[in-house]
């Protein structure tokens, strides 16, 4: 039997063009009946020789396998040191290998792989392989990678991966979205070795830059935060990932959102959302879910600080149109730590000023409700889609780079967001009807976009604000407002 001719034909080559063995095909390869055979077939013995009996037991173990040994092994042609790694204890835990030739000994000084970076700690060093010929030894390290290609699971966030350790991506499309720190590109990692699951088959690679690798600190300590926080409104991360040896190559793993961002979602046509009692609930329930996953942020001492519709993510899932997510979080900061790095946030957020709170560039410190205002500034923009339509809120875009003005008593509301407020409190006929709309209107107009930090609401506020709006909302009274003007033929 060639079982060394079946391993190269599971063989799959990853966009970076190496090859790697799935992680489905190691098991099948190294299945009971097959290592039993295989044994069997080399070694000319019995399957009921105490030797084959211990040998397929250490390579199939449940807990401590030896399966990509064994197929190791078998791509070399040295099944023979099957027997020495056995009773060395060497199993898969403790691959990858490296070797150094000691020149006195003439033999390899084989030891398990750390990261350069590690400090303390023991190094496992395998004397078992001092008795192959170098060859031997050699030809193991090579063939050792295609086994070795990452496996996700929910249980481990951190990666670091060697210089040769394959990354399983099948496929990497062109399009990306570039930023401060990184790309975004949409991958497709093969299915053995994405064991999350997911509500997509397509995973989101951001790619940090080579000399950002303080942000990628900085973005791993946020993202761990988020993992623990397992809030349906905040995207989910997967991993992180970079590679040892100071290449500079890393970056992290998330669900793609094939909704796009929360701007893409509103320049579609859809219908008059206001007028519509399940996109009505739908609104109500994203506005509920974003607000709470900004205090479960803030209940965790971060700030996001770069809240805007291109942060905010929609994925098909749950109630139609699906479940909006805060993405972004690499400049969310430990509260003791943001002011410190004022400059860098204000460098990262480039072409955010428009969601920028009046107090940013003017206090020593950033509040609590810094967030609250970018908050207020996206929901007004979302009421205003749910009204007008997209017609409607691009005007306001395109007559306005900030929600607020400067004049001679300090920040003010921006003239142009004045107006948009006053013309919706008419439509609405606040005073008349207390409706959903009208609820959402005084809440963000009054409590959130309020230039004065110091009086602004806290999330939480809003938050308990939304979570009552949303219990009234089973009230198709409550939920839509009869009074609203019709719309031109533009205004999606």
């Amino acid at each position: 039997m060639n079982l060394e001719n079946r391993v190269r034909g599971k063989l799959c080559k990853g966009v970076d063009g190496q090859g790697f063995i799935p992680d489905a095909a190691i098991n099948e390869l190294s299945s009971l009946d097959t290592v039993q055979r295989y044994l069997e077939f080399v070694l000319r013995q019995d399957s009921s020789h105490p030797s084959i009996v211990e040998l397929v037991k250490y390579v199939t173990n449940q807990t401590g396998p030896a399966k990509k040994v064994f197929l190791i092994l078998v791509l070399c042609g040295h099944l023979e040191h099957l027997s020495s790694l056995l009773q060395a204890g060497f199993s898969d835990k403790h691959l990858p290998i490296e070797c150094d030739w000691n020149s006195t000994t003439e033999r390899y000084i084989v030891t398990t792989w750390r990261e350069p970076e590690t400090h303390g700690g023991s190094t496992l060093s395998w004397e078992a392989f001092g008795g192959w010929p170098a060859a031997h030894v050699t030809s193991f390290a090579e063939n050792q990678w295609i086994f070795l290609a990452p496996v996700f699971t929910p249980h481990v966030f951190d990666f670091v991966l060697p210089q040769r350790c394959p990354f399983p991506i099948l496929k990497k499309h062109d399009h990306s979205k570039r930023g401060y720190a990184g790309s975004v590109y949409e991958v497709k990692i093969h299915e053995d070795h994405m064991q999350i699951e997911l509500g997509t088959k397509s995973i989101a690679m951001k790619e940090m830059l080579p000399n950002k690798n303080d942000y990628y600190l900085k973005e791993a300590a946020s993202l761990r935060i988020i993992r623990e926080l397992k809030h349906d409104h905040l995207i989910q991360p997967l991993a992180a990932y970079r590679r040892s040896g100071g290449s500079g190559l890393c970056g992290f793993l998330f669900p793609w959102a094939e909704g796009g961002n929360l701007e893409e979602f509103w320049k579609r046509p859809t219908k008059r959302a206001a007028a519509d009692p399940e996109l009505m609930k739908w609104f109500l329930n994203q506005l509920r879910g974003l607000s709470g996953a900004t205090e479960a942020l803030h209940l965790k001492n971060c700030r996001h600080t770069d809240l805007k519709p291109l942060n905010i993510l929609l994925f098909h899932e749950g109630d139609s149109p699906g479940t909006l997510r805060i993405a972004d979080v690499g400049l969310a900061k430990i509260h003791d730590d943001i002011t410190r790095h004022r400059q860098e946030i204000t460098n990262a957020k480039t072409g955010s000023l428009r969601y920028e709170p009046p107090e940013f560039r003017r206090t020593n410190q950033l509040s609590r409700v810094f967030d609250v205002w970018s908050l207020g500034c996206v929901f007004l923009e979302f009421l205003t889609w749910t009204i007008y339509g997209w017609g409607r809120l691009n005007d306001l875009v395109q007559h306005t780079d900030r929600f607020w003005m400067e004049t001679d008593d300090g920040p003010q509301l921006h003239s142009e967001v004045k107006a948009l407020v006053e013309e919706m409190r008419r439509d609405l006929i606040i005073g008349v009807s207390e409706t959903a709309l009208t609820e959402c209107l005084v809440l963000v107009s009054e409590k959130m976009l309020v230039p004065d930090w110091e009086t602004r609401s806290k999330v939480s506020d809003v938050h308990l604000a939304l979570r009552n709006v949303c219990k009234r909302g089973k009230e198709e009274s409550y939920l839509l407002n009869k009074s609203l003007p019709s719309l031109g033929p533009s205004s999606n």
